[in-house]
């Protein structure tokens, strides 16, 4: 994040400000791109895809708890979406 700062600051300062933004995108892009990917293969571990422990499970559950009205779930399919988080935490982050 820092380096994707710095290089922001540096173009505001070296380019007329209708420029920075075709001169960063491309950069912008690419470092986000790899961060994000760096961020699901680090989670490719034994604690985080175990759905007993993983944090990916607990985010879920916040997530049906609070958008999802309360019987509006089959149980089965909450008891899927909270078995398959940590998966589907690393599918979108990869």
């Amino acid at each position: 994040a820092t380096a994707l700062e710095l290089a922001c600051v540096v173009t505001l300062l070296l380019c007329p400000a209708t420029a920075v933004v075709d001169q960063t995108k491309d950069l912008v892009r690419t470092m986000i791109s790899l961060f994000y990917i760096g961020a699901g293969f680090w989670k490719m571990n034994t604690s985080f895809l175990d759905p007993t422990v993983s944090c990916g499970t607990i985010y879920i559950a916040s997530l049906l708890a609070t958008f999802a009205p309360e019987g509006l779930l089959p149980p089965w399919l909450v008891t899927a979406a909270l078995g398959s988080a940590p998966w589907m935490t690393i599918i979108g982050e990869m």
